[in-house]
């Protein structure tokens, strides 16, 4: 694929950042269990929190060619850090951006595209899995958006767990 000169400049940006910031440190952060927060923070202000987030909710505006740059950079660099930014785009953002209402986009998607927050979502399948599926939890949401398709319905939440 040829790519133009955008999607050059931001396939370049990335490769030199992960080269630089994440390639040398993965396997210590899996190691010692570490969440590179800084380096998040670095990707937020790349744009990588909200690669198809318009620039008026705090994203960075581009396409889907430069979502799957991005994330194939950070990936050639850490498979761990570019699942953590594969999601907070797709699915939490984008579901965000398709469903939300103003008010939604304004207090989740603008903070969630600026990398303020983090997104993440559950998934479950009654037929598939292990025990894990029966235990009983205390968790609970501190701050839950949620938004439904035809057939399903997804969530991105933020919990906490008490033992």
């Amino acid at each position: 694929m040829v790519l133009d000169q955008d999607h050059q400049m931001v396939r370049d940006a990335l490769r030199t950042f992960v080269r630089d910031a994440i390639t040398p440190y993965a396997a210590q952060w899996d190691r010692e269990r570490t969440f590179p927060r800084d380096v998040h923070k670095q990707l937020a202000e790349l744009g990588a929190y909200g690669v198809l987030v318009p620039e008026a909710y705090g994203g960075a505006g581009m396409d889907a060619l430069a979502l799957a740059l991005i994330l194939e950079e950070i990936a050639a660099g850490d498979g761990g850090t570019s699942t953590a930014i594969s999601v907070n785009n797709c699915p939490v953002c984008s579901i965000l951006l398709t469903y939300g209402n103003d008010a939604q986009k304004r207090d989740w998607l603008t903070p969630l595209a600026r990398g303020e927050m983090l997104g993440a979502f559950c998934l479950t399948e009654p037929q598939a899995g292990s025990d894990a599926s029966a235990l009983r939890t205390t968790a609970t949401a501190t701050r839950t958006c949620s938004t439904a398709s035809s057939s399903s319905s997804r969530a991105a939440r933020t919990a906490t767990s008490r033992s």
